[in-house]
């Protein structure tokens, strides 16, 4: 790429499918799990309203189909965690080391990349997505199969507090 406007499009970077994450896990965990039935149908009668706060904010239920999902607990016909993870850390060990790379994505595979450097595990990586704001970058010193992270979820760019929002 020797154009710095030239713009690639890499699926890789693609943040997973939670509403397929819940088609496939939620109806089984529903099952085993009263509680989470009920936040369930709770959230599933919310989300049908655009203004919900269901929108813009991360339930009990969220984490719970999460977990059951980074813990293979259920087979289902989506993308598993590892083969989200794999997907992103091929992504991220492929990109050019000897140049300045900007990749616009979604909070997980940015915790996923960070995750990489640090060696977290899988339920580390989640609590770092969640804790990232909107907009906010971070960056990597991609050093050949060995990327550091250099920070992470920084936000300079929003002045302003009400703009320093989560998900």
């Amino acid at each position: 790429m020797d154009d710095p406007s030239e713009v690639l499009v890499d699926e890789r970077w693609s943040e997973f499918d939670l509403d397929r994450v819940y088609a496939g896990i939620g109806p089984l965990l529903a099952r085993e799990d009263e509680r989470f039935r009920l936040d369930y149908e709770q959230l599933q009668r919310e989300v049908m309203d655009p203004e919900s706060s269901a929108h813009r904010s991360w339930r009990q239920c969220d984490v719970m189909v999460v977990r059951a999902w980074i813990e293979a607990r259920f087979e289902f016909a989506g993308e598993s965690f590892a083969d989200f993870g794999a997907r992103v850390r091929e992504a991220l060990l492929a990109w050019p080391n000897e140049r300045n790379v900007a990749v616009i994505t979604s909070a997980t595979p940015i915790a996923l990349s960070a995750g990489v450097s640090l060696d977290l595990a899988p339920r580390r990586v989640m609590q770092m997505a969640g804790a990232q704001r909107n907009s906010a970058f971070s960056e990597m010193d991609l050093r050949p199969g060995d990327p550091r992270l250099v920070s992470f979820n920084n936000i300079p760019h929003l002045a302003e507090a009400r703009l320093r929002t989560l998900r």
